[in-house]
């Protein structure tokens, strides 16, 4: 099952004694122990994983899974792109508080049914050759991350803290993603900062607030839109405005007119 046909996103690996697989990518990568067992080696540290179980390798990881054992290790592994971990941060809080710094590279969740549901439908998938469009595919991958979260509420943060170890590009971060109507403190987390250092990394960037600089922006593409014919009602939640009046008072002040009547103007 993939995104495209020379990426694969979910696959399957059986590997023998002996045999080994590196990870060293932008994605996560989740994997489920069908049978077997297999050492996950960064650096120093070393982790075991067992029939099963399942792990987490962060982001920007070099990692190498091997098995030791005589008996073949088979797994289903999942990528978790950073682009999919933000989009959950952007959607979801935590129910939990922090648990102190969390900075290792690998997460262990014990046995689950819910694990086990996971990969079955993934593993027979696979097994009929059945290629999942990207719609499918992406849900997958989100019923992967909350599944986990599920198991383990700490990970948000962990994933919150992995994307932090990279601090997303902020210039295109934000014109990617300006139009969501959620609190600076999604924005902060998504983009792999706390609020204070959004807050002063925005400013360095920008050289204005963010809540400012995103009014202003969504205001300049909603000026742009309906200049071109399309109607204030169509475009003002799709634009993170919360109410018409509001959209039309903040409209007026920053171009002098009512979004009516500059589509009054092209019409015109």
């Amino acid at each position: 099952m993939s995104r495209y046909a020379e990426h694969p996103v979910m696959y399957e690996t059986a590997l023998a004694q002996g045999q080994g697989m590196r990870h060293m990518s932008d994605d996560f990568l989740f994997t489920y122990l069908i049978e077997g067992s297999l050492c996950l080696a960064f650096d120093e540290l070393k982790y075991e994983l067992h029939s099963g179980q399942g792990a987490v390798v962060a982001s920007h990881s070099r990692i190498t899974l091997e098995n030791r054992e005589s008996q073949p290790a088979l797994a289903v592994h999942i990528h978790l792109s950073t682009q999919e971990i933000e989009e959950y941060l952007f959607h979801n809080t935590s129910v939990c508080t922090p648990s102190g710094d969390d900075t290792r590279p690998v997460h262990i969740f014990e046995p689950h049914i819910l694990l086990h549901c996971l990969s079955d439908g993934i593993e027979a998938a696979i097994a009929q050759g059945f290629r999942a469009n990207r719609v499918l595919t992406n849900l997958k991958i989100q019923e992967c991350i909350h599944i986990l979260v599920t198991l383990c509420p700490e990970i948000h943060y962990w994933f919150s803290a992995m994307c932090h170890a990279r601090k997303i590009d902020l210039r295109t971060f934000m014109e990617l993603n300006y139009k969501r109507n959620v609190p600076l403190e999604r924005f902060a987390e998504a983009s792999g900062r706390s609020l204070s250092t959004f807050r002063r990394d925005f400013q360095q960037v920008f050289g204005v607030q963010p809540g400012k600089w995103l009014l202003v922006r969504r205001l300049d593409e909603a000026y742009n839109r309906i200049s071109h014919g399309e109607r204030p009602s169509d475009i003002l939640v799709e634009l993170g405005f919360e109410s018409f009046s509001h959209f039309t008072r903040t409209f007026k002040e920053r171009f002098g007119s009512l979004p009516s009547q500059v589509l009054s103007r092209h019409k015109g």
